[in-house]
């Protein structure tokens, strides 16, 4: 015999979690590419060019060199960044950069593992230090430090979340000389990066709530959805019943708004090339509600000469419609329909509405 579930008890619980944050994506995130390492170290190979466009000088390099307790350039020295370094062995170091004083290779690390022939690379970056006399800075950057640092045969761990707190530390007095496009990609990218390490941002409450309740909840959105669908049934009723004719053009879309338990049918009437009438009919778990979209001015006046009670809907564009008996949830589409239809009939009138 299967138990029956306390839904209010489960939504009691639910009530007193703490809520999991929301975040709106990055333009990184947005492009579906917010992990792949190449991009990242294109990026960080322009603003780690003290002589590019961004206008922040030598905050990146400096800041990075800063974390990894190495000696910062001077504000004179020659910067010459190069991405994908080949090795005598074929391998390829994500970024050398050469300054008058020093040879930096960064081994950039995103989400895979740790791989790379790093002992490989360093050779490298110490046979190009001594044709040139410069000290060699090696420099491993990931979302996490690894767990041993014997394989890393002198690179410097640096986490992305100590190198970027450096720049946010230092990027004050920059501000001024900075390029302003450049300054909010910056910014994006570092938001991007702490969405990576942070992972998912659901809440440990919240997760062990689904995993103790996940018999219960998948009961609740079962439920959900089977009223989802009979209110999608009820709004395609209604438009059948308000499927008319008229001078003028008419076009019905249903619509079931996501994440909110309503369902919409919007009658869009075409009143003259710049005045478009919407007529938005909708269902939800508390009854019926009708809005009129469009020229607010123009709608209160044709509502007025229709005698139909409304009220402006604070932070909408829209008139709500007191309807007479604020029809509940399982009134009938032809009740419905009888307060929506004279109002569709009228807006089709080529005398209706008042000029602008």
């Amino acid at each position: 015999m299967t138990a029956t579930i306390d839904h209010k008890k489960l939504l009691d619980e639910f009530k007193k979690l703490p809520r999991t944050p929301q975040r709106d994506p990055t333009t990184l995130e947005l492009s579906g590419y917010p992990h792949l390492e190449n991009v990242y170290s294109n990026i960080l190979a322009f603003f780690l060019d003290p002589e590019r466009e961004h206008g922040f000088g030598s905050l990146f390099l400096n800041s990075l060199l800063s974390v990894a307790k190495y000696e910062e350039i001077q504000d004179d020295e020659e910067v010459e960044v190069n991405r994908e370094e080949i090795t005598e062995t074929r391998k390829r170091i994500d970024l050398v950069i050469s300054t008058d004083t020093l040879i930096i290779g960064i081994e950039n690390k995103i989400k895979g593992k740790l791989y790379n022939d790093l002992e490989d690379y360093g050779r490298r970056l110490t046979k190009q230090a001594q044709v040139n006399e410069q000290h060699v800075c090696k420099i491993l950057l990931g979302l996490n430090s690894p767990n041993d640092d014997n394989e890393l045969f002198g690179f410097k761990s640096i986490t992305y979340q100590e190198y970027f707190g450096e720049i946010l530390e230092r990027i004050g007095p920059i501000l001024i000389g900075s390029n302003d496009r450049y300054l909010k990609f910056a910014l994006e990218v570092i938001e991007t990066i702490k969405h990576l390490t942070e992972g998912s941002a659901m809440k440990p409450e919240m997760l062990d709530f689904f995993q103790r309740k996940q018999t219960d909840v998948e009961d609740l959105v079962q439920e959900v959805d089977n009223l989802k669908k009979d209110m999608e049934k009820r709004v395609t009723a209604l438009r059948d019943i308000l499927d008319i004719s008229g001078q003028r053009p008419i076009v019905y879309r249903r619509s079931r708004e996501r994440h909110l338990l309503n369902y919409s049918l919007y009658c869009s009437i075409t009143i003259e090339d710049d005045f478009v009438l919407v007529i938005n009919t909708y269902i939800s778990p508390e009854g019926w509600n009708v809005e009129i979209e469009g020229d607010l001015q123009r709608i209160k006046i044709w509502l007025d000469t229709q005698g139909v009670d409304y009220e402006i809907w604070p932070g909408h564009n829209a008139c709500g419609l007191n309807l007479p008996s604020r029809l509940p949830y399982d009134a009938s589409p032809e009740e419905v329909a009888a307060q929506v239809k004279p109002l569709l009939e009228s807006a089709m009138n080529d005398d209706s509405f008042p000029l602008p």
